[in-house]
């Protein structure tokens, strides 16, 4: 019996420190994408007009990053919206 307990106390250690790892890299690397962002002189985003929506904002799609994004500017966004979650990236 006890060594059943340890073996259970062992598979759980296992599966927990695994996940903590997987869990503080992925942050790590949600920290360190915008320095390379910045490390890299991304490609500016040319913006297509798409339908217009209610309260004067209107849809753009980047023909650079495939990203939709809602602005009152006719010319669309002032900055690239890839970093944003729910974009296609």
């Amino acid at each position: 019996m006890p060594i059943l307990v340890l073996a259970l106390v062992c598979i759980a250690f296992f599966v927990w420190s695994n996940w903590g790892r997987a869990k503080a890299r992925a942050e790590l690397n949600r920290s360190l994408d915008p320095i390379w962002d910045r490390m890299r002189q991304p490609k500016k985003c040319k913006w297509v007009s798409g339908r217009p929506h209610d309260g004067g904002l209107r849809e753009f799609t980047c023909e650079t990053c495939k990203v939709t994004a809602y602005s009152g500017n006719p010319k669309g966004p002032q900055q690239c919206k890839k970093g944003i979650g729910g974009g296609a990236l």
